[in-house]
């Protein structure tokens, strides 16, 4: 029997084209949180922050803002932070857990999850135009030049290398990622790690790119999977480390997303030039094979320097989202740096469109329920973003009698739907304890062990608190 063969509803929600504050994907704020400062003056720093608050109060302290709007920024799901290592373990063995703990904590106050990295050191001072205040980044902790061979920096005065390739490094870089997976892992607010590997910044470039490196690469990866089984696995778009990252489950952040500089120097007399979107992207995608990574793993991306920077160079915005788009991304962070007002529009229309977005285009049910019996539906739901949920959450319905409500769960799992459609039917246990009369039944997509509705459905007519209502039955005895 189908569900046509018995008296039923057609349900038909209209589409919003709403921005929606959903959670892993859209926006990242950089080193803040929403409701923090911009960084207005084309600058960022790299180096995570140990304090917090508008006051840079103490840990435990915050002086969060009065409101958690952004300005010129959109409203971001996501809190990317990143650290040196030499700030997480100052001294052997001890961990500033304080500082990713109150992250973490006070992401879930403000509405986002966490994105975090620990960068092994951190590089010379930036020297483009466009970078003049960039401070180098510490070497490796003083304290490991006592336990470990080191050399000298030679562009970073001051600072010392480990001999990446060493059983010291592993054992020590290595543990401090171990000891961060043992605290970390599954942390329902951590969105995903950073697989930081060699060289500055950890990305495993120049002298110390993966094709030198590979074996040294591969069990520094391992190291990662083995700490992190339950929490998501970002290896940077650059060379072997990409290859092995993606072969082993993680996704993949693209770094100076926007950077189309055509000629050297932006000057149009001058030969063209390298750059990233030409350059590097479709070879890093292609060489490594990721370009269905995305299925496993978000894809994310940041931006070469901030998108005033893009619009005063005449980067052209359409192309630069298209292609972002093109590698299913799902996240996207502009620094925390303002959007240029004639760009707003765009960027709003690319959030919507990144990660997923999940349209509920109608909903079968039957006519009558009786408790203790059987709910029976069948769904269309369309995915019109360009990657998946990595998210595990729940479809789920709430049948209102009153000032009571029940909360049947689906077995249908949102992290399977893909771009395109998703097609339901179930026949779901009902409560006996609804009574007779009406029920109104709501759905909605929820927190698998609170029950509370964490991602919106591209639909009108949403309650605050997420649910979506559906339609009103009749329960007959």
């Amino acid at each position: 029997m189908l569900i046509y063969d018995v008296p039923h509803l057609i349900l038909r929600p209209p589409e919003s084209d709403a921005l929606l504050p959903n959670p892993g994907k859209g926006m990242s704020s950089y080193q803040r949180f929403n409701g923090d400062p911009l960084t207005t003056d084309g600058t960022w720093h790299d180096r995570g922050p140990l304090t917090f608050g508008s006051a840079q109060s103490a840990i435990g302290e915050p002086s969060p803002p009065d409101s958690f709007d952004n300005g010129d920024y959109p409203y971001c799901s996501i809190a990317y932070f990143r650290w040196y290592w030499a700030d997480i373990e100052p001294e052997q063995g001890k961990y500033r857990w304080d500082v990713i703990d109150h992250v973490l904590a006070e992401g879930e106050k403000r509405g986002q999850m966490v994105h975090i990295g620990i960068m092994p050191l951190g590089g010379p001072k930036g020297t483009w135009a466009v970078y003049r205040n960039l401070e180098q980044g510490p070497g490796v902790p003083d304290w490991y030049a006592e336990v470990a061979e080191t050399v000298p920096d030679a562009h970073c005065s001051g600072n010392l290398l480990p001999i990446w390739d060493s059983p010291e490094y592993l054992e020590h870089y290595g543990g401090c990622i171990r000891a961060l997976g043992a605290r970390y892992n599954g942390h329902p607010n951590l969105f995903a790690v950073d697989v930081s590997i060699l060289d500055w910044w950890g990305e495993g470039g120049g002298v110390c790119g993966g094709e030198a490196f590979q074996a040294e690469t591969d069990r520094l990866i391992d190291r990662y999977v083995d700490s992190f089984p339950d929490t998501h696995l970002i290896s940077l778009i650059n060379g072997y480390q990409m290859h092995a990252g993606t072969r082993k489950g993680c996704g993949f952040r693209g770094d100076s997303l926007g950077d189309v500089t055509m000629h050297e120097d932006n000057d149009p007399s001058r030969p063209m030039c390298w750059n990233h979107m030409y350059n590097y992207y479709p070879m890093q995608v292609a060489q490594a094979d990721a370009a269905e990574a995305w299925r496993q793993a978000p894809v994310v991306m940041e931006a070469g320097w901030v998108p005033n920077y893009w619009r005063d160079a005449g980067f052209p915005i359409d192309w630069i989202i298209q292609q972002a788009l093109k590698y299913h991304v799902s996240t996207v962070m502009l620094k925390s740096a303002p959007i240029p007002e004639e760009w707003q529009d765009k960027i709003e229309s690319f959030l919507k469109r990144m990660g997923y977005r999940f349209v509920l285009r109608q909903m079968m049910v039957t006519q009558t329920l009786k408790p203790g019996d059987e709910f029976w539906y069948t769904m269309w739901i369309e995915n019109i973003g360009v990657a998946r949920i990595y998210l595990r959450y729940r479809l789920a319905f709430r049948l209102r009698q009153d000032d009571k409500s029940e909360i049947i769960v689906s077995a249908a799992q949102p992290e399977t739907w893909l771009p395109g459609d998703a097609w339901l039917e179930e026949k779901l246990p009902l409560p006996a304890s609804l009574a007779k009369g009406t029920v109104d039944v709501d759905v909605g997509i929820v927190d698998a062990d609170t029950l509370v509705p964490k991602v919106r459905f591209a639909n009108e007519g949403a309650h605050d608190d997420g649910w979506l209502p559906m339609t009103t039955l009749e329960v007959i005895e």
